[in-house]
């Protein structure tokens, strides 16, 4: 027959036929039975491990510990390891004495404590071979064992039912009050759990499998003070180069990722040959040189220049070391209002023929064409590495003069003219003082030379 009752009269109920009732009755559940025995409590010493006293349901299979179950832990296991009662179809039973009479004892095979590092969950009631239930997993090492209990595998720890929602209430009402669900038809909230509604089953269809929650993305962007928005989810900004040319954008040829380069489009023939004779680095050519700022020399000043050598005058009255050119003379008597002329080499031919003065100053005056051209020399000590102030003092006449608006030139003589610098550092209409500074050995007999120009009274 190809229909029959494996529970009806005449027919012999199979332990297959058994289990596959008492699985569905109780929920497809496996687990300890509560309250039985010690639950199957696990106790470890050394490298022993003990299962206590208990009862378990075994995909509708009945599992018996009636007395402690002790085996060896493996050498290999290790922390994390399961601890399980393991069902194996694979092996059969055997027995001893005679089916039906006092002496017969059927002998166990299929069902043991098992130590092991993976679960086997086949299922025994749909062709499967071996099922193995996890009372815990080991902790620790072989150096200490311990073990941690696996909540779950005690049948008062599940729900009763499948129809209970996972909450262990014995009715489909209680279940919702566990579950604080006002009534059978209310909906699911953020803070209550309830039903499911038409519209968040909508919302939850359109979401794609494996859908991630939006990234920040920009929608607006600015060109300058001009706003550009997108207009849909998947709008596109371009960036171009600039008009007529100058400025490229390229794709650089790695990812996505593009390259902003200066072009010469917007160069004509003549710009480009420019620029390539400029030399990199180069800098822009400064301006004519004036009395206040550098620059290049024009073409007049490089003939004033190279007429400075000429009618050089030499004061045979105590400055005879002191040239003095005529360019620098001239600009000085303009200031004023005098334009000088030859005559100048005149005056100084003058200057060196007369002498006059008090001991250890040489003193010589002239006046000619509108000026006042005094000459004085004056001998002074000079200290090592320092500045010394050199006094001259005006006569009378000269005074009346030179009221602090004459031009002075300083000269120094000495035998070590390295390291010598002179300069005029006061002036007034009684006389004027040089700041000779001495980079070097305290000298003496040093000379000091000044040719004082002023305009005639």
């Amino acid at each position: 027959m190809t229909i029959y009752c494996p529970t009806s009269d005449r027919f012999a109920p199979t332990a297959l036929s058994d289990a596959r009732l008492y699985d569905q009755l109780n929920g497809h559940r496996s687990g300890i039975m509560p309250g039985i025995g010690d639950e199957m409590a696990v106790s470890i010493v050394g490298q022993m491990l003990t299962v206590g006293l208990g009862v378990a349901l075994l995909q509708g299979r009945e599992i018996v510990i009636s007395e402690p179950e002790t085996v060896t832990i493996p050498p290999e296991a290790t922390a994390g390891w399961y601890v399980t009662i393991k069902h194996d179809l694979t092996r059969e039973n055997s027995s001893t004495g005679t089916p039906g009479t006092i002496d017969y004892i059927p002998l166990n095979n299929q069902t043991s404590i098992a130590i092991l590092r993976d679960l086997i969950l086949d299922d025994l009631n749909d062709g499967g071979s071996v099922h193995t239930l996890a009372l815990g997993t080991l902790t620790g090492s072989s150096a200490g064992w311990g073990f941690t209990k696996n909540a779950a595998a005690n049948l008062g720890n599940q729900p009763t039912s499948l129809a209970d929602g996972g909450t262990g209430a014995k009715t489909a009402a209680a279940a919702r009050t566990n579950l604080g669900v006002a009534n059978a038809a209310a909906a699911a909230t953020q803070s209550t759990m309830g039903l499911l509604t038409a519209a968040d089953k909508t919302k939850l269809d359109g979401i794609a499998a494996k859908a991630e929650v939006n990234q920040n993305a920009f929608s607006n962007v600015y060109a300058g003070t001009t706003l550009l928005s997108a207009s849909s989810k998947t709008d596109t900004f371009t960036i171009t180069g600039a008009n007529g040319g100058g400025v490229d954008v390229l794709y650089s040829g790695v990812g996505k990722t593009a390259v902003v380069v200066l072009s010469d489009a917007r160069y004509t023939t003549a710009e480009k040959n420019k620029l390539a004779g400029i030399t990199g680095g180069a800098q822009p050519n400064p301006g004519v040189a004036t009395t206040s700022a550098n620059g290049l020399m024009s073409a007049a000043q490089v003939t004033a220049l190279n007429n400075a050598t000429r009618g050089v005058a030499t004061n045979k009255n105590n400055i005879s070391s002191h040239a003095i050119s005529i360019l620098a003379i001239q600009t000085q008597l303009n200031r004023f209002g005098i334009t000088a002329s030859g005559s100048f080499a005149a005056l100084m031919e003058a200057l060196a023929d007369v002498t006059a003065g008090s001991p250890g100053v040489n003193y010589s005056t002239v006046q000619e064409g509108g000026l006042r051209i005094l000459s004085m020399s004056k001998s002074f000590s000079l200290a090592a590495n320092t500045t010394t102030a050199c006094v001259f003092t005006y006569g009378l006449l000269d005074a009346a003069v030179f009221n602090g608006a004459a031009f002075v030139i300083p000269n120094v003589r000495t035998a070590a003219p390295n390291g010598v610098s002179a300069q005029v550092s006061a002036m007034s209409s009684s006389g004027c003082t040089v700041s000779v500074y001495r980079n070097g050995a305290a000298t003496t007999g040093t000379v000091v030379d000044i040719l004082v120009i002023g305009k005639a009274a």
